[in-house]
């Protein structure tokens, strides 16, 4: 029986190289938790032996273990539990010399020392001290110094000549030293602040004693990790010697740590988690868009999402997890109004326990910061912080600071944060009023371009007469450019797609709506002018949806609706005679037309009663010459407006008349007089 496998697929874990071994969530820990190993060991009575990395009690782990694996319950007499660990010091002439016994306890852990007497062990410690497994260590040119046996004879068992002091970190003494007089000295740094105290402090004392004296560090191990970890990881000899090779000879963990290619290569890395796939991944994400046009509907809808385990963006699968918003503009009685409207009673009863929030915070630098930590350090499976808005969060700037300094601090330390605790922490900011120069939505992010480039990704919703985008650059996401629609009656967003693709589809409709209400072929240039699209684009779509039969070429490069009929060089409509009531006849501009009404347009205003017109009235208009205006539209109580030439209409929030129904940020009007 493969218990590591079994374990791993119980648990749902993850299965390291070579099958052996597991990590999977610790007793009482989120399933996201990787802090228990679990190894086959065919040596020992219960066939696999555990290390938590988060010092669960041993005892507990094994019999955690033992239930996803489906074996007996342990009972005293049936199966005896693993003697505790016992390493012997061994002197110059490899006689027993030392005895440390490690003893777990259920709050941490304890080692007993006995003394070698020439007969029988007696307890208490020698006075002088000796390296572990001194024999090797004489004869060895390269000695490797752990922080513990244990780790010593992991390595010991790849080849290596390791050793240890026997009181572990902070314990070297000056008797030591002397042992390690002209070999090459590599100290293997646990990754905790008192193993890399302990580190500092044999370096120091072997530093001229030593040929040379060598410090590496693990940087990328949970805290408190090891190289035992970092060989369950599933690294083999080859992979530490590379590491080695490559690390950094500086034991302050503050000096930069130079790597090489050579052991970058043979470095595994966890694939990188999305809290929302496709926007949201883990590290600090900055939203920024113009004010009241939805940020805080979005978060909100992404937190929620996320506290039960839901979907946002119009059905994006959420993985669950702890929650926390800081909605700093907002009070209780508005928090309760938006989960009300998000969350309707027939979605679910209850409100999510993992969403937690908070009206009021201090500012980064006046403890802000450290009670985020706080909260990540009481809530394991938290996934998402939300900051609603960075003003309300970020530390005042000085007057002698700088303008970018400021903005990259203020995102810099929750960054940090983020990527130390594998989170996602979103922070909502505003853009400028006005456009950039080049076009960019990126260039829009108030404040320098020090926001942007300390946080791990950006995200812009912006709007124009096309609609409403949400775009997305950063350092572990691709490009986003999607469209995305406010739903008012649900107050959720709704990406629709590929601007690309909603855009021209709705080019499409528009072009489609312009043939038939027209009734008669068209040329790319007259659509252009009735539907205030580009030309170039115009002609380039109408190539590809004559060859798609989306539409017909009617000769001379024109084209007509697909549903009406081709007769020569002429086309003939099939069941659209009701345009015809709209058309303009050529060549006759002021006379009276069939509906009894002239179409004027001036430069001054116009009579009270204006009415809308359909694009087969625009087309009509524009073949005859005629100016048409896209001006300000009228309600049904306006008296009148100034006309101007053919031009898309610049606001859709524009009022119309009582008889508009379609785009006005698309389509054109007439301004027609009744006679």
């Amino acid at each position: 029986m493969n218990i590591a496998q079994t374990v791993c697929h119980a648990l749902h874990g993850d299965m390291l190289v070579g099958g052996n071994a597991c990590l999977v969530p610790g007793p009482g820990h989120g399933k996201d938790d990787r802090s228990l190993s679990v190894k086959n060991d065919p040596s020992n009575p219960e066939g696999f032996v555990v290390n938590s990395f988060a010092e669960d009690d041993p005892a507990a782990c094994r019999d955690y273990v033992r239930q996803a694996a489906g074996l007996p319950a342990w009972k005293p007499g049936r199966v005896e539990r693993p003697a505790d660990p016992q390493f012997v010091y061994r002197d110059e002439h490899g006689e027993p010399y030392l005895r440390v016994t490690k003893v777990h306890r259920p709050v941490g852990k304890s080692f007993y020392q006995h003394s070698w007497n020439g007969s029988a062990w007696v307890k208490g410690a020698q006075q002088l001290r000796i390296p572990y497994r001194l024999p090797e260590v004489i004869a060895a040119d390269t000695v490797y110094i752990v922080e513990g046996e244990k780790d010593a004879d992991r390595l010991a068992g790849l080849g290596l000549v390791a050793t240890s002091a026997p009181e572990g970190a902070g314990k070297w003494r000056p008797e030591l030293n002397h042992w390690f007089n002209g070999k090459n000295v590599i100290i293997l740094a646990d990754n905790d602040e008192p193993g890399r105290k302990h580190a500092d402090q044999v370096h120091a004392a072997l530093k001229g004693t030593a040929a040379s004296v060598r410090s590496v560090h693990f940087p990328m191990l949970p805290e408190k990790g090891d190289v035992s970890d970092y060989l369950d990881l599933g690294h083999g000899k080859d992979d530490l010697l590379a590491y080695v090779a490559g690390a950094t000879s500086k034991a302050d963990p503050k000096r930069p740590v130079i790597g090489t290619a050579a052991a970058l290569r043979n470095m595994t890395f966890a694939p990188i988690k999305y809290v929302v796939p496709g926007y949201i991944a883990e590290g600090c994400t900055l939203l920024a868009g113009r004010p009241k046009l939805g940020k805080s509907w979005m978060v909100m809808e992404m937190a929620l999402a996320v506290a039960r385990g839901g979907t946002c963006l119009g059905g994006i699968e959420c993985e669950q997890g702890d929650v926390l918003m800081l909605a700093l503009e907002d009070n209780q009685r508005r928090l309760h109004s938006r989960i009300k409207k998000l969350m309707p009673a027939l979605v679910t009863k209850d409100w999510p326990e993992a969403f937690h929030y908070a009206t009021e915070w201090p500012r980064a630098n006046d403890g802000g910061l450290r009670y985020i930590e706080e909260w990540l350090d009481d809530h394991p499976r938290a996934r998402l912080v939300i900051v609603d808005v960075l003003a309300q969060f970020r530390p005042v700037r000085s007057g002698k600071e700088q303008l970018y300094d400021g903005d990259y601090r203020a995102i810099k330390d929750l960054q940090e944060i983020a990527s130390k605790r594998n989170v996602a922490i979103v922070i909502v900011h505003h853009t400028r009023k006005s456009q950039s120069e080049s076009g960019d939505p990126f260039e829009t992010v108030s404040g320098s371009l020090g926001l942007s480039g300390a946080a791990d990704t950006t995200l812009v919703l912006d709007r124009n007469s096309q609609g409403c985008t949400l775009y997305g650059r950063g350092r572990d996401i691709e490009e986003i450019e999607s469209a995305v629609t406010f739903d008012k009656t649900t107050a959720k967003w709704i990406v629709q797609g590929s601007v690309t693709e909603v855009r021209r589809s709705d080019e499409r409709g528009n072009i489609l709506q312009a043939l038939l209400e027209a009734g008669e072929a068209m040329s790319p240039s007259v659509i252009a002018t009735v539907t205030g699209m580009k030309d170039g684009n115009v002609r380039k779509l109408l190539f590809t949806m004559a060859a798609a039969g989306e539409v017909q070429k009617s000769g001379y490069g024109k084209y007509i609706h697909p549903d009406l009929t081709v007769t020569g060089t002429d086309t003939t409509t099939t069941g659209n005679s009701g345009n015809t009531g709209n058309s303009l006849n050529e060549g006759h501009e002021d006379e009276e037309r069939e509906e009894g009404s002239v179409t004027t347009v001036t430069s001054v205003t116009a009579p009270r009663n204006v009415e809308p017109v359909t694009v087969g009235n625009a087309y009509a208009a524009a073949k005859d010459g005629e100016a048409v205006s896209s001006g300000n539209m009228y309600s049904e109580h306006g008296s009148s407006s100034t006309c101007t030439m053919l031009e898309p209409v610049p606001e859709p929030s524009s009022p119309h008349g009582p008889h508009d129904d379609f785009d006005p940020a698309k389509l054109t009007f007439l301004q027609r007089r009744s006679a």
